[in-house]
């Protein structure tokens, strides 16, 4: 039974260490870095924003994550499961159309609704800012599209760069802007 168990572990490892190449090892080296950026800037960016300030942001943040979820429909997936480079590249046009779409009716409905329900909804300070929720939902479903299909021909290195780019840019944008005190503004901005 030992012996079974040990070869079944040694396969096991062996089949990782052959499934992942070094581009691999990249991408996933550069998104734990990316990961831990918020923590090494948490002490400035925390100095930058008042609470209220994160506050507005999280209500921001909250309601244009769960716009973005529905921004592609889920269609960016068929990128990865066409057979053919053609039909894969028609899901990922299909699914940036439906992510314009949707972005459109984010901003038509969020100009259209009264002031006094948005601030019913969202508060004072975020109901001003819900607009900016079009473009978030835009640029989100945009990514997840463009990213689906870089992890299609498996371009990891380029993915890994832009998560860095990503990742960099996003703590720089919120401690400048945080410095020309923009408030809730500034790490919507940054957040875009």
């Amino acid at each position: 039974m030992r012996y079974r168990i040990g070869g079944l572990r040694d396969s096991v490892s062996n089949w990782i260490v052959k499934s992942f190449s070094r581009k691999h090892g990249h991408f996933v080296a550069t998104t734990a870095f990316v990961q831990l950026l918020p923590l090494l800037s948490a002490p400035i960016v925390m100095r930058l924003y008042t609470p209220e300030e994160f506050g507005v942001f999280a209500v921001f943040s909250a309601f244009a994550t769960i716009l973005s979820t529905a921004a592609t429909l889920a269609l960016h997936n068929a990128i990865l499961v066409e057979n053919d480079d053609q039909a894969a590249m028609r899901a990922g046009a299909l699914a940036l159309l439906i992510t314009i779409f949707i972005s459109g009716l984010v901003l038509a409905t969020m100009l259209s609704v009264p002031d006094y329900m948005l601030k019913t909804a969202f508060g004072v300070e975020a109901a001003a800012l819900m607009p900016w929720a079009a473009l978030t939902v835009l640029l989100s479903g945009t990514l997840i599209s463009i990213y689906t299909w870089f992890v299609r021909i498996s371009s990891y290195r380029l993915l890994a760069r832009s998560k860095l780019v990503q990742g960099v840019s996003t703590i720089a944008i919120q401690i400048g802007i945080g410095w020309m005190q923009f408030g809730a503004a500034g790490l919507i901005l940054a957040n875009i």
